[in-house]
C-alpha cells in the first residue's frame, strides 16, 4: 500500500491531504488517540519532519507532536538520519537518534517511552511562545 501512495505522489495524483502525507497507524495512549503519519517529500541537507506522531485530546484536535526529523548534521558526521524530537507548548526537544532503516514497532516503542516519560530529552530549546496557563 504505501508503495502505491508512492507512486501515486511522484505521478501528482494525490488530492487533499494526501499530497504531503499519509496515515499509516493510530493507537491510543492513556485518553488520548494518537495518529502517526509519514511526509511523502524528501528534503536532502535540510531539516524536515518525515514521520509525525499526533497527540490528540477528546476533542480531536492535537496538543503537541512527537517526530522523527532528518539531521543533516547526523548524517554529515556519520551517524544516524533520523533525530527523534517533540514540539510541545512553544518547546522542542530531542531524545536521540534512529537509523533511517528503522523498525516501525521500535519507533512505536520509543514514541510510547517518552509519552510515558521514560524517556528523558538530550536536548531542549524555546521555539516560541510557551502557552499561557489560565488561572
Amino acid at each position: 500500500m504505501k508503495e502505491k501512495l508512492y507512486q501515486a505522489y511522484d505521478k501528482g495524483i494525490l488530492d487533499d491531504n494526501l499530497k504531503q502525507m499519509f496515515c499509516f497507524d493510530q493507537f491510543e495512549w492513556q485518553d488520548k488517540l494518537i495518529l502517526a503519519y509519514e511526509r511523502f517529500a524528501v528534503k536532502e541537507g535540510k531539516l524536515y519532519y518525515k514521520h509525525v506522531f499526533y497527540v490528540t485530546n477528546k476533542e480531536g484536535k492535537t496538543e503537541f507532536t512527537i517526530q522523527t526529523e532528518n539531521s543533516p548534521i547526523s548524517v554529515e558526521l556519520g551517524g544516524p538520519k533520523y533525530a527523534i524530537g517533540m514540539d510541545k507548548d512553544g518547546v522542542h526537544s530531542t531524545f536521540g537518534f534512529i537509523p533511517e532503516d528503522f523498525n516501525y514497532d521500535d519507533l512505536k516503542s520509543i514514541i510510547i517511552k517518552i509519552l510515558d516519560k521514560q524517556v528523558n530529552s538530550v536536548s531542549s530549546s524555546t521555539t516560541g511562545s510557551p502557552k499561557k496557563e489560565k488561572k
